[in-house]
């Protein structure tokens, strides 16, 4: 059984905020975890669709294995994202080219850039969140390792939420995803004003009194 990866973010995020699971139709509670996905999800199924329409032409043969061509904390995501879209497509897939399972091609993936980022306003009880990513995909024949296809392709996400469930949309363990929230203050507005207006009156005194 194959179980979705947003569904399970999902169900977590409820329990975070001490929510039941959202009924079939409601809104689904969306974590900065989710709104990670979300954008992966649209850059891998880009790049993955870029080479649909190249598959006749490159002739490549399955099975495929997928991997990583460096470290980086949101792997895991495009791994199963990519998982995802060859299964759906019937491809056979490898994922630990040391488990002695035969493969003839190799899938390499990279997030070229990932990040999130968020704004708290001065009006309002809501806060603005945006996810950028850029993913590259590398096709390559395992045979003599020549490269077959090459692929970037980016997303972007972006939502508003309530103020108060910005902390607890967040997840420590996940520090790709945090949106790192700029909180604006009248104090930071006001501060420059100020200065300007003693500025100014320090300049108006002193050629007034020459």
């Amino acid at each position: 059984m194959r179980v979705h990866l947003p569904f399970i973010i999902a169900g977590l995020s409820a329990c975070v905020l001490g929510e039941s699971v959202p009924a079939c139709g409601a809104k689904p509670v969306v974590t900065d975890v989710d709104l990670v996905v979300e954008a992966a999800s649209a850059a891998v199924e880009k790049g993955v669709g870029n080479l649909d329409t190249l598959s006749d032409s490159l002739a490549w043969q399955p099975p495929l294995l997928v991997v990583a061509q460096e470290k980086h904390d949101a792997n895991w995501i495009v791994e199963h994202l990519l998982l995802e879209q060859m299964l759906s497509r019937g491809t056979p897939v490898v994922l630990d080219s040391t488990s002695g399972s035969p493969y003839a091609s190799r899938l390499s993936y990279r997030i070229v850039d990932l990040s999130v980022r968020g704004s708290s306003g001065l009006m309002g009880g809501t806060g603005s969140r945006e996810c950028r990513i850029t993913t590259a995909l590398r096709l390559s024949s395992e045979a003599d390792g020549a490269v077959l296809w090459q692929n970037e392709s980016s997303a972007h996400r972006n939502d508003r939420v309530s103020k108060t469930h910005l902390d607890a949309l967040r997840n420590e363990e996940y520090g790709f995803s945090d949106t790192n929230v700029e909180k604006r203050s009248w104090g930071k507005i006001a501060e420059p004003a100020i200065v300007s207006g003693v500025l100014g009156s320090l300049v108006y005194f002193f050629f007034s009194n020459r």
